[in-house]
Formats: structure tokens, C-alpha cells, sequence
């Protein structure tokens, strides 16, 4: 979301997820910070953005490699 009121909705969003969160460790008689349950939840959310930023880059690895082994194996049975 590019327009501001996108970002605003998105921030929004990201204080009450942290409200929700901290109302659960409340529930069960634990006492944390905003701060702390901010900083894992973006530690949470940047550790599965790079897990599947790397997934992708393998996807596409190995298709590249696949159409390279059909192009040569195409060009091969010509000759």
C-alpha cells in the first residue's frame, strides 16, 4: 500500500496486533512491554520474509537451471 492512508491503515492494524498480544499475556498473568512484544513481532515477521525471500531465490534457481537443461537438450537433438 503505496498511499498514505494505506500506511496509516497498516500501522493501525500493527498497534492493535500488539494490543491483542499483550492483552493474551495479561490473560496468563504475564506483564510485557509494548516495546518488547513490537520488537518480537517484527523480528518474527522479518525472519519469515527472509525465510521466504530465499525460497523464492531457490524456486527460481532451479527453474532457470531446468529451462538451461531443456534449451541444450532441445538444441542437442538437432545435431
Amino acid at each position: 500500500m503505496l498511499t498514505s492512508k494505506g500506511r496509516r491503515y497498516r500501522r493501525v492494524q500493527f498497534r492493535r496486533l500488539i494490543q491483542v498480544v499483550q492483552k493474551e499475556y495479561r490473560a496468563r498473568g504475564v506483564h510485557m512491554r509494548e516495546q518488547k512484544i513490537e520488537r518480537n513481532l517484527l523480528e518474527k515477521v522479518g525472519a519469515a520474509f527472509e525465510a521466504k525471500k530465499q525460497l523464492l531465490a531457490q524456486r527460481a534457481l532451479l527453474s532457470k537451471q531446468s529451462e538451461r537443461t531443456q534449451h541444450f537438450e532441445a538444441s542437442y537433438k538437432k545435431q
